[in-house]
């Protein structure tokens, strides 16, 4: 992680963790305690990430309304109305390049519900476009909150900013973040100094250093793999604890990795796979006509029992589909087997990866810590600590806190 520059006239900084479903920010005074925010617009539970969601009015493709805000507000209006608005969400992906969202929709072999899983944006809009107006809700909001707070201390110039990015993300796309946070207001040049991009798993792996992580305790020599496993995409780095100037540091053991194996994949797949289960065409009219229930549908069904799946217990989804099916009414269940080979999907491929990354190194790692919202899946981190087991000299660590270490 890039040093924060030292500038008399900054007091204040602002880290934001920008991801493909969920994104939050947390403040730091004056090298004080790093306060993460659990507060966001009509959010309906404290939680360190709002939804990465825009609602546009297609008239003059203006930006209304962010987060829970923009979900609440279209899924209220009525049918009549949403057809007057563009409700977005997933679209960090639009910065991976053409090929990688190719290759998620070719590897989950998506056919009818493939939305928002490439990225994909109307004409009117582009990637720098829209996170640049999402960025610009969450900027005015973490400012409004910390000129609540400190009243007369607080001036927004003396905020720098670091946001998170992908480790693998081209420069390319890295560039468009720039730009979108000068449109957002947050900077006003590319080059500022008040501006840091840092690669999402390095910002994870500091508070490993600071021995905060559920005891872990690094020494000289410590090798670590990190997997961050996000909403969109996963990334994977490994470090090793090394001496300079009489303090322990971090250095890359090797180069690091990251794919497009997210859990975004599984949204797509169990709409899919209800879209399957159910009669020709049922799923296809059930989204046309009720695109506020197929919204809850993903950010409240699919969310809560992604992060509960254990391998062992089949998943009931929402009643709301189970009228529609030919015969059973009562229920609708994807069975254990169903869901595992969903979940097998994107997992496979974090292993594969893992298991490239300890073949760079040649021998096992002291730790592996799983970060990232995905890492809160049960599942997930079971068939890791299966498959690693025997690499790992010390522990296999997936923290309470895992969706805002990189906070």
């Amino acid at each position: 992680m890039s040093s924060l520059p030292q500038e008399p006239s900054t007091t204040f900084y602002i880290g934001t963790d920008f991801g493909t479903c969920g994104t939050g920010y947390a403040v730091c005074v004056s090298g004080g305690d790093v306060q993460i925010s659990n507060c966001y617009p009509e959010q309906p539970l404290p939680y360190c990430k709002t939804i990465t969601v825009l609602l546009y009015r297609k008239s003059d493709w203006t930006p209304i309304a962010w987060g829970w805000d923009a979900c609440n507000k279209f899924t209220e209006m009525s049918p009549a109305e949403q057809q007057q608005h563009l409700y977005l969400d997933k679209f960090k992906l639009a910065l991976a390049s053409t090929e990688e969202r190719s290759a998620v929709v070719a590897a989950t072999a998506l056919t009818e519900a493939t939305d928002g899983v490439d990225g994909g944006l109307p004409p009117q809009l582009n990637a720098q476009r829209v996170i640049g107006d999402y960025l610009r809700f969450l900027r005015n909001y973490a400012i409004a909150k910390l000129t609540s707070q400190y009243s007369g201390s607080f001036r927004s110039d003396d905020v720098t900013w670091a946001l998170s990015v992908p480790a693998a993300w081209s420069e390319s796309s890295k560039q468009t973040m720039r730009l979108a946070a000068v449109d957002a207001g947050i900077v006003e040049h590319v080059d500022s100094r008040e501006l840091l991009l840092v690669h999402e798993p390095e910002a994870a792996a500091m508070p490993v250093m600071s021995n905060v992580h559920n005891g872990i305790t690094l020494r000289l020599n410590d090798v670590f793999i990190i997997v961050d496993a996000g909403g969109g995409t996963v990334d994977i780095t490994c470090h090793k604890v090394i001496s300079k100037f009489g303090r322990l540091v971090l250095e890359e053991a090797t180069y690091r990795a990251g794919i497009l194996a997210g859990a975004t994949q599984l949204d797509a797949m169990m709409q899919e796979k209800i879209a399957q289960t159910l009669p020709g065409g049922v799923y296809a009219a059930w989204k046309q006509q009720h695109p506020a229930d197929v919204i809850k549908l993903v950010h409240h069904n699919f969310e809560f029992k992604k992060r509960k799946f254990n391998g062992s217990s089949p998943l009931k989804m929402t009643d709301d589909l189970a009228e529609r099916q030919d015969g059973v009414d009562d229920q609708f269940w994807l069975t254990v087997s169903e869901t595992k080979a969903m979940f097998d999907i994107p997992i496979n491929c974090i292993i594969d990866e893992v298991k490239t990354t300890l073949g760079r190194i040649g021998f096992a790692c002291d730790y592996m810590l799983l970060v990232g919202g995905f890492a809160s899946s049960e599942y997930l981190s079971d068939r890791l600590r299966t498959a690693f087991s025997g690499d790992v000299r010390q522990r296999i660590v997936s923290p309470d806190y895992a969706s805002a270490a990189v906070l």
